[in-house]
């Protein structure tokens, strides 16, 4: 669902389109060989549940994918006496072959020669690879320093089985990979070695770490440009012992009150980031260029963000494309609710961009975008942060029009630092495809995303292959302009895995208190206060929610989960924890908890409220149930947008 910047009122789109089955029919009709198309579109709509998008999808299938037979069709039913079928054929012909002008073919090779990328000197590359360095260097010494708060490699000759090691720490399983791939950062430094599974610490080892508590200060002051990155590694590492043993879920770490400060200058408003942003700008430009001439009257070029995030690449383009606002449309999407609000609060100012929820990872059709809608699609370090890169590349492909852009803007190797910061939410290890990915991480190199995406039907071109920046240490990425070849591949269902019991309630009974006012009113009373809670954070109204409906449909990720504890904290006098909206996640379930930690509090208990709700015991801990990759609250949080 899209909204509308400057009304803020919501539009699906396909209400528009999924009442022309009027222009379906009468295509049926005039070309009985698409018939056969149609129908098992249909049948694959009426069986997935939801024939009013069949009708947009299959219409535009049928025009885009068969344009030898669509055009007479169409030229035919512009002339139709019935207004409706009249009026949209007239727009699918406009998508075809603008009125008056001869169809234009984008050419990748040709476009893509003309994009010229900004330049950095050569004294400005040295200073910041210096800068990176020491990055590297503080990032090791503040994780032996870590390790050492946790009891171990205090000294030089000591000895741990490695997977003992990580039982002693209580280092919870989501975080198996990130234990091992810090280990080979420690290994890296020369603090300890591998002995088999054994871990030995080495001479060299440093026991003297006080001087960390000045060396965050110290680069901040040296490398200005760069200074976010030392303070968000120190503020991270300054909590490993509970991420990694699940007492605190790293996103309240790095997002303190669901605020975006931490880490928005990791986004935008440095000197590496702002490059590969400007480098995307330019190349959206310079399509918009070739475009604009060719298009009809009142067509637009429609531009998709996936994981917009807090708006680094977003707010350059937007900027850069401005005079070609009245022929744009720029959407603006992110998984997370929190971001779309975030991203219309700073650049709801630009009239051409509309913002909405994505989850790339399941069926865009299903979420209200049309198949086969958008000339370009930008993706900015967001794609590896999900399970399957080939289901992720189909569904992108599928919004994509035949011979669309996707210019891909992605970290291709593994810098120590997003290891270390990003690498403690569960979006940096949700992948399930590890054979494809660089080891110890969720990122592809460039040789593997050109092979993926050959796979998937696009062609490929490296815009960043010989910049300025090309393989140094301090550009860790690359921008990729893969072109779609318009075929899109049926999907075949696979069954949803059930969750674990434990979360979905039933594992038993616990009583629950009543104090003043029965329980009928108490149990009321909490679920009116969950719903406001909810209502206010969303900006949405009351009513609109189902006690029983999971927080996830609402939009609420654990960034927002935050600010809706605050909120229910100070409404209700209590003191829960974000772990507790994962672990209940309906307003039934988690006016219920609420209800029975009271009950446990005052030593009050009935019968009667048992009735109302099966609940189940406080799982414990509770924490790795949150960030368990099979949890239903499991939220993909995209890469820094750089």
């Amino acid at each position: 669902m899209i909204t509308d910047s400057s009304s803020g009122i919501n539009s699906v789109e396909t209400n528009h389109f999924g009442q022309q089955s009027g222009l379906l029919q009468k295509i049926m009709d005039m070309n009985p060989d698409i018939e056969n198309e149609a129908l098992s579109l249909e049948h694959i709509a009426r069986y997935r549940g939801f024939l009013p998008i069949y009708r947009c999808a299959a219409i535009y299938r049928l025009v885009s994918n068969k344009l030898d037979s669509a055009k007479p069709l169409l030229n035919q039913l512009v002339d139709e006496p019935n207004e409706e079928v009249r009026r949209t054929a007239a727009e699918w012909l406009a998508h075809l072959e603008p009125a008056g002008k001869k169809s234009l073919s984008i050419s990748l090779d040709n476009l893509s020669a003309q994009i010229i990328l900004p330049v950095i000197e050569a004294e400005i590359l040295k200073h910041l690879n210096t800068g990176f360095d020491e990055l590297k260097g503080l990032g090791q010494f503040f994780l032996l320093k870590a390790f050492q708060r946790m009891g171990v490699f205090r000294c030089p000759g000591e000895s741990y089985n490695k997977t003992d090691l990580q039982k002693q720490l209580s280092i919870i399983p989501l975080y198996q990979r990130l234990y091992e791939v810090m280990l080979n950062i420690l290994t890296e430094a020369g603090f300890i070695r591998y002995d088999k599974e054994n871990i030995l610490t080495e001479p060299s080892l440093s026991t003297n770490t006080d001087y960390l508590s000045t060396a965050g200060n110290s680069f901040r002051e040296k490398y200005p440009e760069i200074a976010t990155y030392g303070e968000l590694l120190q503020i991270c590492s300054d909590c490993y012992p509970e991420i990694l043993r699940g007492e605190r879920p790293a996103v309240e770490i790095m997002f303190p009150d669901s605020s975006q400060k931490l880490v928005e200058s990791i986004y935008r408003g440095n000197p590496c980031s702002d490059y590969f942003n400007r480098s995307v700008a330019l190349s959206v430009k310079t399509y918009l260029q070739a475009r604009i001439p060719h298009i009809a009257q009142g067509e637009k070029i429609r531009i998709l963000e996936i994981g917009a995030g807090t708006g680094g690449t977003a707010g350059i383009v937007s900027e850069t494309i401005q005079e070609y606002g009245e022929h744009t449309e720029y959407f603006y999407t992110d998984i997370s609710v929190s971001f779309t609000r975030y991203g219309k609060k700073q650049y709801g100012n630009y009239p051409f961009l509309k913002f909405g929820v994505l989850n790339i990872e399941t069926d865009p059709e299903e979420q209200g975008y049309l198949p086969g809608n958008f000339d370009v699609i930008i993706a900015t370090n967001v794609l590896h942060a999900t399970r399957n890169m080939r289901t992720t590349l189909g569904n992108v492909k599928l919004l994509l029009k035949n011979k669309g852009w996707l210019i891909l803007n992605e970290l291709t190797t593994v810098p120590e630092f997003f290891s270390l910061t990003f690498g403690l939410l569960n979006g940096w290890w949700v992948f399930e495809d590890e054979d494809i990915r660089l080891k110890g991480s969720p990122l592809l190199s460039t040789d593997n995303w050109k092979k993926l995406l050959d796979e998937q039907g696009f062609r490929c071109f490296l815009l960043t292959e010989n910049c300025s920046v090309t393989n140094n240490p301090a550009f860790p990425q690359h921008i990729i302009i893969a072109e779609s070849d318009g075929k899109i591949r049926q999907k075949i269902s696979e069954p949803i895995p059930d969750l674990p019991e434990s979360l979905l309630c039933g594992a038993g009974k616990q009583a629950l208190d009543i104090e003043r006012l029965s329980c009928e009113q108490q149990l009321e009373f909490i679920e009116e206060k969950i719903i406001d809670s909810l209502a206010a954070s969303l900006g949405i109204r009351g009513q609109e929610f189902d006690i029983d409906t999971s927080y996830t449909e609402f939009g609420v990720g654990s960034m927002l989960g935050i600010e809706i504890v605050n909120r229910l904290n100070d409404s209700l006098s209590i003191q829960l924890v974000i772990t507790d909206l994962f672990n209940y996640p309906t307003i039934r379930k988690l006016s219920g908890y609420i209800y029975g930690v009271r009950g446990q509090r005052s030593g009050v208990t009935s019968r009667k409220a048992e009735r109302y709700f099966t609940l189940a015991p406080n799982p414990e801990p509770r924490t790795p149930n949150l960030l368990s990759p099979s949890s239903a609250w499991q939220e993909n949080f995209p890469m820094p947008m750089i």
